[in-house]
């Protein structure tokens, strides 16, 4: 399992952090991979968002990061990794939009569990097209 946040360039990273945004990072995980599977062995990305904001989330932020995780997944998929797992546990922002001790919000996405899974369910529901594998969610 590889550990990358989803991110455009505009968002700080930490230093020591896996990157995996553009194509030249396809390219360099590709030769991973590839000797990964030249051994027989299996590899998955899992994406997580940082998360933990310092204000709530306007709707168009939260429609660009949905579009950050599907292409996150698309770059999984071009490298050539197994699959993909969604973190959303441990306080990050999926979790944050889950629990309701965390989401404040007073929108669709706040709420009812049915409107703060909607934010999850936009992740797992968006253009997966692409994706020929088993969808096992763990929380």
């Amino acid at each position: 399992m590889v550990v990358a946040p989803i991110r455009r360039k505009r968002i700080s990273r930490i230093p020591s952090e896996v990157a995996f945004y553009t194509d030249a990072h396809v390219d360099g995980w590709k030769r991973v991979i590839d000797r990964i599977h030249k051994k027989g062995g299996k590899i998955f990305m899992q994406v997580w968002h940082m998360g933990r904001q310092s204000h709530s989330l306007e709707t168009k932020e939260i429609t660009a990061i949905v579009e950050d995780y599907q292409k996150s997944d698309v770059l999984a998929k071009k490298a050539g990794f197994d699959g993909v797992e969604l973190h959303g546990a441990n306080g990050y922002l999926i979790d944050q939009f889950l629990e309701s001790f965390t989401s404040k919000r007073a929108d669709k996405y706040g709420g009812s569990l049915e409107n703060r899974a909607r934010f999850l369910l936009e992740l797992v529901r968006g253009d997966f097209s692409f994706v020929s594998h088993r969808r096992s969610p763990t929380f």
